[in-house]
Formats: C-alpha cells, structure tokens, sequence
C-alpha cells in the first residue's frame, strides 16, 4: 500500500519537476541575491502608452503618389493592398495636391470664403442666363452616324502632343492608366470574354464618335474640362485610336472618316430583348 500524503502538506507538481511551493520559494531566493548585488529591480509596468493613431511597431504603411502633369500635382492614396497589421487612421488617406498643396488644405482654407459667397449669391441674384451658344454646347448629341460632329480635324501625331500636355498627368503618356487619378485606356482588346476583362476606349467603347464626344465635354478632367478645341479634340482621340491599334498614325479623323471607324467591341452591346422594355421606350 502506497503512503498518503495529507491534503495540507500536499505540493502540486507542474511539468518541468517543480513544485509551486519551490518555484516561490526559487523567485524569493532570485531577488534576494539581485538585491545583494546592488541590481536596481524594474518596479514598472513598460512603456506608456501610445496616443491614439499612432503607428504600431508591427505595423506597415506605405503611400504611393502618381505625379500629375506639372510639378508639385498629382495624387497620393493608401496602398490598402499592401497594409497588414492593426491599421490605424494614420495610415488612411487619399489627397490630391496642387502644386504642394493638398486638397484638403485648400477645403478648410477656402470653405469659409464658398460660403459666404454662397449666400451672396442667394441673396444679391448674382450669376447670368447661359447664352444659345453655351445650352448648345451643353446639350448637342453627337451620334454614331456622325451626326452632330462639327467641322475639324486631326492626327494622332499632333495628338500626340496634346496628349502628353494636358491628359498624360491622369492616363500617362500611352494612356496606361495611372491608378486611381486617370483609368487605363489602352488594351484589353479581346479581353472582356475572359475571367479578368480590361475595359479601355479599344476594348470596350462600341462608337468611335462616343470617344469623341466624351472627350470634348469632359476632358481635360483637371483642371479645365470641356476646353479642348474642334481641332484638339479630333487629335487626341485619334492618338487613343492610334494606341489601341484601329487606325494608323497618320489617318485623318474628321466629320466623314470618323464615324467610318469601327470599334473591335462594335457588336458588343445588343438590344434589350424583353418586350416590356419596348413598350415603355415607346411611351
């Protein structure tokens, strides 16, 4: 028969041989001799607390900045792709700089002014009518057929050159894209079929006069849409159909060659075929 040990006298044994009552015994025994050998024993908890925001040690952040077209423009963002870790509000942002000067700078700078400006406005009736000329401009169709496209033209080599001055700070010099301040508007021809489709001007536009048209009432995006001339306009989308392969270099696109370009996503895009769809249109 094996001895009992009473439960007072009993000592829990934990996996590494000791004892709980050696192992104080051991920590006492361990302070002691710190204290008889002049060792200062650490009293504190650590390091105080970071302030709210702050970065984490284990933390990752990064800021990509896509240049504009001027020096001191462009725009800076968070890589949210590439953050891991405890994200703190630190690491979110998105700015647009002007010359040096973000965006938001300019709002709280600025925002006070608007608003009294803003209620002049209301109260004084300040503004004008828009002119025949300024609702026309607003409000004409440009149809694939052509119709609605005014007198001018271009070429992708004199595009070329408006390009890389006024669009290439957003959509870079070969209409690459430059995420996320201008998208991407070259290639992905014969891509939209697939798991991953690229949709550009080449690959997904179905009218050629529908690139026209866009670029002429809302391009440059910054800081002047809707200023290219007739002239300009016809350029530059000639130099994006020069980059996307449908036409050469030195084609001219004007009111009669333009709406003759046929897109590769052309027959793309079908007709609704419910008839209720019909039905309403009709009404």
């Amino acid at each position: 028969m094996k001895d009992r040990v009473p439960s007072g006298e009993r000592e829990t044994v934990n996996a590494g041989g000791f004892s709980r009552r050696q192992f104080v015994r051991l920590g006492t025994m361990s302070t002691l001799a710190a204290s008889a050998l002049g060792q200062d024993v650490v009293h504190e908890a650590g390091e105080p607390r970071r302030s709210y925001g702050e970065r984490a040690y284990f933390e990752k952040a990064g800021r990509y900045f896509n240049p504009g077209a001027y020096s001191g423009t462009g725009a800076a963002r968070t890589p949210l792709q590439d953050l891991y870790g405890i994200i703190t509000p630190s690491a979110l942002f998105f700015e647009r700089l002007h010359a040096g000067v973000p965006t938001t700078f300019l709002v709280f700078l600025f925002a006070p002014c608007l608003s009294w400006l803003f209620a002049q406005s209301a109260a004084e009736h300040l503004g004008r009518v828009p002119t025949k000329e300024e609702i026309r401009r607003w409000e004409s169709p440009i149809l694939p057929d052509g119709t609605g496209l005014p007198i001018g033209s271009g070429r992708a080599v004199h595009g070329e050159v408006v390009f890389a001055n006024k669009c290439a700070g957003c959509h870079g010099g070969r209409g690459e894209g430059r995420d996320p301040v201008g998208p991407q508007l070259v290639g992905g021809i014969g891509s939209l079929g697939t798991r991953d489709p690229v949709l550009t001007v080449g690959s997904y536009w179905p009218y050629s006069t529908s690139v026209w048209d866009y670029i002429h009432r809302a391009m440059p995006y910054y800081p002047n849409p809707g200023t290219l001339s007739v002239d300009e306009t016809y350029a530059v989308t000639a130099y994006i159909l020069y980059l996307n392969r449908i036409i050469t270099r030195d084609q001219v696109m004007n009111q009669q060659t333009l709406p003759r370009v046929r897109m590769p996503n052309r027959d793309g895009f079908v007709s609704d075929p419910r008839p209720d769809v019909h039905a309403t249109a009709k009404r």
